[in-house]
């Protein structure tokens, strides 16, 4: 079981405390990128996360999902592609090397994942 959150969001738990004067906040824990703990559970982090879904007058909500992560299934299409760029640093005297991976996602039950459709950063 886990969180994937929008940084946005990853960053407003940082700040948000759960109660008052226990100085414990939401998220706790974890560096840049928002992965620590949230009610004893890991929290990761995603910009493939919604942020502009609409709820009443709110317009800036964002996706939340909180599941069984083991319930998904992952396919993976094809190899992996890597491909290197000489021109795009070639004036500072970097590579630039891309990669690309297709695949899909699919739930193995439903009921596994918890949505939330209108998450607010405040």
């Amino acid at each position: 079981m886990a969180f994937m959150l929008h940084p946005s969001l990853a960053g407003a738990w940082k700040s948000a405390p759960s109660d008052t004067g226990s100085g414990w906040m939401n998220l706790q824990g974890g560096g840049p990128v928002g992965t620590g703990t949230a009610n004893g559970f890991p929290v990761y982090v995603s910009t493939q996360l919604p942020t502009d879904l609409t709820k009443g007058s709110s317009s800036v909500c964002i996706g939340t999902i909180f599941g069984d992560w083991s319930a998904g299934i992952i396919g993976l299409w094809g190899g992996l592609d890597l491909m290197a760029d000489p021109y795009t640093y070639s004036d500072k005297g970097s590579l630039r090397v891309t990669v690309f991976q297709d695949l899909d996602f699919q739930v193995r039950h439903k009921e596994s994942f918890a949505i939330s459709l209108d998450s607010l950063t405040s």
